[in-house]
């Protein structure tokens, strides 16, 4: 009877222990697809200019006027953005000067205090996904 039962119960465990490693190769064996390079691809540059002139107007209190030409900002470096990234992507120094002229550009649709604002709050816009 002893014999019985821990024949019994090795097996139980080798079953579970087997059972175990085959559930685990298959969740390894299927990676979970990046969604940030997904969400990244499906924004249209409509849409990311959009969010940030949305963001812009919360944060910085644009006028009907400056979100206009912040709209038309946006969009036209969205537009270059996604060119690019079709193309291979941009090299470190061609993202950081097109960066800095984006932003020179936007400054000169802000005031003075919107401008200083604007310069806290990039680094948000940086982290933000889509942009």
């Amino acid at each position: 009877m002893k014999r019985l039962i821990l024949t019994g119960s090795f097996i139980a465990v080798a079953s579970l222990v087997s059972y175990g490693q085959s559930v685990m190769g298959s969740n390894q064996a299927a990676p979970a697809p990046r969604r940030s390079s997904a969400v990244h691809q499906a924004a249209t540059p409509e849409a990311t200019a959009d969010k940030n002139v949305k963001l812009y107007q919360k944060q910085l209190g644009l006028t009907a006027d400056q979100s206009k030409r912040v709209y038309d900002l946006e969009l036209l470096y969205a537009k270059q953005n996604q060119t690019i990234m079709d193309n291979g992507g941009p090299t470190q120094a061609q993202a950081n000067q097109m960066q800095m002229a984006k932003d020179q550009q936007i400054k000169s649709v802000l005031t003075a205090d919107q401008s200083v604002k604007y310069e806290s709050i990039k680094p948000k816009f940086a982290a933000a996904p889509g942009n």
